[in-house]
């Protein structure tokens, strides 16, 4: 019976070690996705993934201006035609011609082999 317990309890210290090993994931596919406006309109879109993919891409990008405190979606803009493959996803666009006064801020749909998620940038005083 007491070596019954003793490998239970063994067995019960080695999956309490195992579980404190694992890290949560606020995504299960990217390690980080960004979108950075400046003030001339340039937007950088930035993207890691935990494990290599054969496709990583924006899909889908949307222009927003804060309106009485309101962020208003306005139109959508032209998506970074690049597409990459691996770990890391880079492309830069300008949307100035897009921005009049105002803040302005954009989102982006990032697309790993299928898996999305939403981000949106820093917002710009025009």
């Amino acid at each position: 019976m007491k070596k019954a317990m003793a490998l239970l309890l063994g067995f019960c210290v080695l999956l309490c070690s195992v579980g404190a090993l694992a890290e949560p994931r606020a995504d299960l596919v990217f390690t980080s996705a960004t979108i950075s406006l400046s003030s001339s309109g340039t937007c950088t879109f930035r993207a890691t993934t935990y494990d290599e993919k054969n496709r990583i891409e924006i899909t889908t990008v949307y222009l927003f201006k804060k309106t009485n405190g309101v962020w208003e979606c306005i139109c959508s803009l032209p998506r970074p035609t690049y597409v990459s493959s691996g770990f890391i996803y880079n492309a830069v666009m300008n949307y100035g011609d897009y921005m009049g006064d105002g803040m302005y801020r954009v989102q982006a749909m990032f697309n790993a082999d299928g898996h999305e998620a939403y981000r949106y940038s820093n917002g710009v005083d025009f």
